[in-house]
């Protein structure tokens, strides 16, 4: 109980502590499917969209999206300016690599498999996701981090099979960071 304001705070002073009942194992989205580990890690990373208070969907990294007549085309646009917390730019690549990784995890391939097709980029801020059927089932993933979460391509490929197992190995834009 001091007599700090607001303006005397330094960012060494703004740590959270959190205690959960297991050690996490991984920052590495795509090796755990722990619920510990989840409760941590979606603090780390953000999804393209989110649920409001309303439960609608809001934009997270995605600024805005449209669904083609068609209803199997979705595109993204992403917000611009937003950094990892190493200081690098957030881009479509993030998102292609991250969708493409779920794609490909052993604990995630069984439901995007089946509900996405391709991904494309056309531009640094733009995300094309076309699916293979009528779904209503792609907001709901792309808005939920136990099954999404956008990760840097270039900080996982930097570290490879360490990413996600030290503090400078986890690599997100979420609201916290790993320290």
């Amino acid at each position: 109980c001091g007599s700090k304001t607001s303006d005397d705070t330094s960012d060494s002073d703004k740590v959270m502590k959190v205690g959960i009942p297991a050690l996490t194992n991984t920052f590495d989205y795509w090796q755990t499917a722990s619920g510990y580990d989840l409760s941590v890690i979606q603090n780390v990373y953000d999804t393209l969209l989110i649920l409001d208070e309303n439960d609608q969907y809001t934009g997270s990294l995605a600024e805005s999206w449209s669904v083609a007549d068609d209803n199997m085309t979705y595109t993204f646009n992403l917000r611009r300016g937003v950094k990892f917390s190493d200081g690098s730019e957030f881009t479509s690549a993030d998102v292609k690599f991250s969708l493409e990784g779920c794609i490909k995890c052993e604990g995630l391939s069984w439901l995007y498999q089946s509900l996405i097709e391709s991904v494309e980029t056309p531009d640094d801020y733009t995300v094309v996701i076309k699916t293979p059927t009528v779904t209503n089932q792609l907001l709901v993933i792309l808005s939920n981090s136990g099954y999404n979460n956008i990760v840097s391509k270039a900080a996982y490929e930097k570290y490879g099979d360490d990413y996600g197992k030290s503090a400078e190995a986890v690599v997100g834009t979420g609201p916290y960071r790993v320290s």
